[in-house]
């Protein structure tokens, strides 16, 4: 028995992911799943008992029907009247447990259908996030490729997760000091950015608008100057870049998200940030 359940248990498991980046959240699954397979080691070893025990009455039975069958014929005699009962009685009961057996069976088969379903199902879910962080990874190699100079001077920093590219770019590495003006450095980037999303199906730009918590001239607040930036960045994108409109956004978070400290000059310097981040708004085919 333990080695039936050893090999269940071997058998289902390898149908589960196998990549730890990608199945964070799978680890609750394979617990289910486990659970799952407990369930119905147990419910194999109740089966084989009532096979047993199936066995036994239907020997039982046979028994009794042979009993029957040699008195059709013979004068009835008071003595044999409790053997009928207990024939009858067990025959009544085996039919019981064959029924309790056929109920079992129905539902161990439906609930292993569902667990391939679902071993199904997350397996083509994982596949296709494992499409996803291939493109991306594909994406941020060919940006690295174009921008190699400008990424070894450190005018921007690129880091990839398993479900977006970011980039990170110092405002003024795209803008003019207190401008919305593009510098030409930064079109120069943008452009090589875009190409490199626009090879790839599905693709989207999110820009994000970062500020320091020093007053802004010109400014109500902060927000207004990061959301314009963040603007500024999707309209080069879209009528210069070429990028489809809908694949651009913009977010603005003013100062509220700062990678450093606001209370020195090189903290704000850091804070005062465009950031771009590519990525799949929904599963690709």
């Amino acid at each position: 028995m333990a080695s039936k359940r050893s090999f269940l248990i071997l058998c289902i498991l390898c149908m589960l992911p196998v990549s730890c980046m990608l199945k964070k959240d799978c680890v609750s699954n394979e617990s289910s799943v486990l659970s799952a397979v407990d369930q119905i080691s147990r419910q194999n070893e109740t089966i084989e008992k009532l096979i047993y025990e199936n066995n036994q009455l239907r020997e039982s039975r046979n028994r009794c029907r042979d009993l029957l069958a040699r008195e059709k014929g013979a004068r009835p005699q008071p003595a044999d009247e409790p053997d009928k009962s207990d024939a009858v009685s067990k025959i009544e009961k085996l039919k019981r447990q064959n029924k309790e057996l056929e109920e079992i069976r129905e539902g161990l088969t439906s609930k292993i259908n569902s667990l391939k379903f679902e071993i199904k199902k997350r397996d083509s879910i994982i596949a296709i996030q494992e499409g996803v962080i291939q493109l991306l990874d594909d994406t941020k190699k060919t940006i690295e490729t174009s921008l190699k100079e400008q990424i070894a001077k450190k005018l921007f920093e690129i880091e990839a997760t398993q479900n977006q590219v970011k980039m990170v770019f110092r405002d003024t590495i795209l803008f003019r000091p207190g401008s919305l003006d593009i510098n030409e450095r930064g079109k120069q980037f943008l452009l090589k950015i875009a190409a490199s999303v626009k090879a790839k199906k599905g693709q989207h730009i999110r820009v994000e608008g970062h500020s320091d918590k020093t007053p802004a001239r010109s400014y109500a607040t902060n927000w207004e100057l990061s959301a314009d930036r963040a603007l500024a960045v999707v309209r080069f994108l879209h009528e210069v870049a070429g990028c489809d409109p809908s694949t651009l956004s913009a977010v603005v978070y003013g100062s509220s998200r700062p990678l450093a400290t606001n209370d020195t000059e090189e903290g704000r310097r850091q804070n005062r940030r465009i950031e771009l981040v590519i990525h799949y708004p929904k599963p690709i085919e």
